[in-house]
């Protein structure tokens, strides 16, 4: 709470007219903060309740769409689809791009870069179960390598990343 004053007050008054979105500043805050050890790094899953946050951010937006005229709704739909098919083939090439890179096979790359699309729960129960169905003696090579990789490509891309990026680009916003 404290942090969130601190921001608070911090766009208020020296970076007032700077343009700088609080979500920028709140996430910077909070990794500062964080890293000199004064807040906990994992409040919500220490105390099991990020399930209940998650439960609530749903029912914002469900709350919001229920508050949304049904012509401006259908009109979203269209600008979706096409930010989804187009983000998604650029997802796809960048994974299979980047994969040579980074010493991957381009199916790798683009299960890496897609991983950022559903998210690491639904990835993780799909990776183990597929670590399951594997003979016995490629289990544990598996998934050293898979889990690996999917914990990699959640941090730096889903966690971090996408938020940082649409932080951004929420200042263009007006």
């Amino acid at each position: 709470m404290i942090v969130a004053v601190f921001n608070y007050a911090l766009q208020g008054t020296a970076l007032k007219g700077m343009n700088i979105n609080p979500n920028i500043t709140a996430l910077l805050l909070g990794i500062l903060v964080g890293n000199l050890g004064l807040i906990d790094r994992a409040p919500l899953f220490k105390c099991d309740a990020y399930g209940l946050l998650i439960l609530s951010l749903m029912g914002l937006m469900a709350n919001n769409l229920a508050n949304t005229p049904l012509p401006k709704l259908l009109s979203l739909v269209a600008p979706t689809l096409t930010a989804l098919l187009v983000g998604s083939a650029v997802l796809i090439a960048c994974g299979a791009g980047l994969a040579r890179f980074f010493g991957l096979s381009r199916y790798a790359g683009i299960v890496l870069t897609m991983n950022s699309v559903m998210g690491f729960p639904v990835n993780q129960m799909l990776a183990a179960n597929a670590v399951c169905a594997a003979p016995e003696h490629l289990r544990a090579p598996l998934q050293g390598r898979l889990m690996g990789l999917l914990h990699m490509s959640t941090v730096l891309i889903s966690n971090g990343l996408s938020i940082l990026l649409i932080s951004a680009l929420v200042t263009l916003v007006r």
